[in-house]
């Protein structure tokens, strides 16, 4: 608007299209430290912890379920 490319801004309630956008916005702004956490806390664990349940005889699916998740 401030460019002159546009007359007003968009409806964002009005217009069922962008009242979903707006919707989604809003979804993904209010998720995203929750996402940032959840990877932060994946990628702090040592390669030890996988290492020595490797050797105790986890799978890949026990590892997963005992050692990433908690």
């Amino acid at each position: 608007m401030h460019l002159g490319l546009f007359t007003q801004g968009p409806n964002w309630l009005g217009d069922p299209f962008w009242a979903k956008v707006s919707v989604i916005l809003v979804n993904a702004w209010r998720g995203t430290p929750l996402a940032i956490s959840i990877l932060a806390g994946l990628v702090a664990h040592s390669s030890g912890l996988y290492d020595a349940a490797k050797v105790d005889g986890a799978g890949a699916i026990s590892r997963f379920r005992h050692v990433t998740l908690p």
